[in-house]
């Protein structure tokens, strides 16, 4: 059976099993931010998709593959301050976006698919939402693709990116999230029908909803939906849509490293702190050392291995942080999933989770 029938066939589990993972989330945000007396903003929502969505997206598909040997892992980074860019179509900056998922499979012959899905996160319960004249700047990048240089974070200022083809695609959307709290009758959090708590839509002046969060991370998986990106190994890709998602993926990924190995583990959020604390903050578990293999790239053997293992029980680091332990300052949240159906020894299989 191919991994593609699989997906198909465990659509229920996926997609159901998906969309109750991100009403917890919500809803845990909804319950953190009323014990501080305020209400979540997007970055709150981000980072609930990110860090509390994300385990239970993995217990899913870990049981949804485990009887078919495929092997998974879902590394979920969360980045407090995204990348600006400039282009010539505006004469201010913009975010690139707020949060990238992005898949990549790796078939039994070694065959590597890589898909990915950039998000612009807003909130409103309005259909249409109508973009403000304010952030038209942001909605060109996503449905003309201008030539745009990166001005944060540090390492990549001043590069430069061209994606072709100039038009709106499936692999840069906008996420639109119901700003109605649960108490509210027409809140998408109570799951009536028509409703969802968070809907896709196409980059356009007047966002419509074609599809609920849980439903497009699906699509994502059996290559409905996103984009396809190149192998940065052994060469560099040669389209620049490849490029900036390598760009995002590999700022992401050394961040929550240079988190973990600098001894900061908390998870401030549940003590009511602000959520900046939270920047570089991680989930990571995987099945088997197959299925990461990508960060595996980025970050190389003993950093990969060592940013799978469980948080180490020992207190921050004191003093500075070293040359290594500095992280980048800004860069798009991450959830990052891989499945893998290359064989190997049971011994070599991971067990943290």
């Amino acid at each position: 059976m191919t991994f593609g029938h699989i997906i198909w066939n465990q659509q229920a589990a996926i997609v159901g099993s998906s969309h109750m993972a991100i009403l917890h989330g919500m809803l845990d945000t909804y319950s953190r931010c009323g014990q501080r007396g305020s209400l979540p903003q997007e970055p709150d929502f981000v980072a609930a998709l990110v860090l509390d969505s994300t385990p239970l997206i993995y217990n899913a598909l870990k049981a949804v593959f485990t009887p078919y040997r495929i092997a998974v892992s879902v590394a979920s980074v969360f980045c407090h301050q995204t990348p600006q860019v400039t282009h010539s179509l505006a004469s201010k900056s913009c975010e690139l976006g707020d949060l990238l998922f992005a898949h990549i499979h790796t078939d039994l012959r070694g065959k590597v698919c890589r898909n990915a899905l950039l998000y612009q996160a807003k909130m409103s319960s309005k259909q249409p939402y109508v973009v403000p004249r304010s952030e038209t700047h942001q909605l060109a990048l996503y449905t003309d693709w201008p030539q745009f240089s990166y001005k944060s974070p540090g390492a990549l200022a001043g590069t430069k990116r061209d994606i072709n083809p100039k038009v709106p695609h499936t692999g840069a959307q906008y996420m639109l999230i119901d700003d109605r709290p649960p108490n509210d009758p027409q809140s998408g959090l109570l799951n009536f029908p028509g409703t969802y708590p968070i809907g896709s839509c196409m980059a356009d002046k007047c966002l419509h909803d074609h599809n609920h969060l849980a439903q497009e991370l699906f699509d994502l998986l059996r290559l409905r939906s996103g984009k396809a990106f190149e192998a940065q190994n052994p060469n560099p890709p040669t389209d620049e849509w490849s490029r900036t998602i390598w760009d995002l993926i590999r700022v992401a990924l050394n961040k929550a490293f240079n988190r973990k190995n600098s001894g900061r583990n908390s998870d401030p959020r549940t003590a009511g702190g602000p959520l900046y604390l939270a920047d570089g903050a991680c989930f990571t578990a995987a099945t088997a050392r197959s299925a990461i293999s990508t960060v595996t790239e980025i970050l190389g053997d003993n950093r990969a291995a060592r940013f799978f293992e469980p948080p180490a029980e020992e207190p921050p680091r004191e003093g500075p942080l070293g040359d290594d332990d500095r992280e980048p300052d800004a860069g798009v949240s991450l959830v990052l999933i891989e499945t893998s159906e290359a064989r190997e020894e049971e011994e070599e299989r991971l067990t943290r989770r």
